[in-house]
């Protein structure tokens, strides 16, 4: 009974850490294309002297995984690296299958890694508080609009819209041009498919 006692305070206590984090936008290092706004700072479990960053939300729309399944000597997870679409940067590698010394280590849950080299990370500030967000209030990926990249391009190009549509109906009528009108824009379209949640990890966050 202790020991369950104490392996849930030790968990109440990572839980608190993780919750206390910055939520990070992540960019390619190379092109400065926007990747991701769901980071982590985080360490690697097989080597806590490596810089990364983690995700638990996957960059479906701005990356694609590239080359075969392969494992490292650290440990047995099996991993697969991913690249930048933009430019072709190979910038970190997706966890297909974490081995078991690594889901028993402490762990954030996340599956896509960052390379701390290949990324540029800055805090993600909530538009409405202008205050950077935490992982305690970001809330789960599945209902995380802001940090659905397509989603949330549309909902800037919704909100710009809106803001240009208001401005031109303030226009004077007097001042308005009569003549025949012309098509200034084109609507922006997306095929990609929204990304979901993923869990286990070998990861941990200081």
């Amino acid at each position: 009974m202790s020991s369950n006692m104490a392996n849930a305070t030790t968990n109440y206590r990572l839980q608190q850490i993780f919750d206390a984090k910055v939520v990070q936008d992540l960019h390619c290092a190379s092109c400065s294309t926007m990747l991701c706004r769901r980071g982590m700072k985080a360490l690697l479990l097989a080597d806590v002297s490596t810089q990364l960053y983690s995700s638990d939300m996957p960059p479906t729309d701005r990356c694609d995984l590239i080359g075969d399944i392969y494992s490292t000597d650290s440990c047995q997870c099996r991993l697969s690296d991913f690249a930048c679409l933009s430019c072709g940067e190979i910038i970190g590698y997706h966890v297909v299958e974490p081995c078991e010394k690594c889901l028993r280590s402490c762990n954030n849950g996340h599956l896509w890694m960052f390379h701390g080299d290949t990324v540029i990370g800055s805090d993600r500030v909530d538009p409405r508080t202008n205050r950077s967000i935490t992982w305690g209030r970001v809330g789960p990926a599945s209902m995380d609009v802001e940090g659905n990249i397509t989603a949330h391009v549309a909902l800037q190009e919704s909100r710009q819209r809106t803001l240009s549509s208001t401005s031109t109906s303030n226009v004077p009528t007097a001042s308005m041009d009569t003549s025949p009108s012309r098509s200034t824009s084109g609507m922006a379209q997306s095929d990609r498919a929204g990304p979901s949640d993923v869990f286990g990890s070998p990861v941990c966050c200081r």
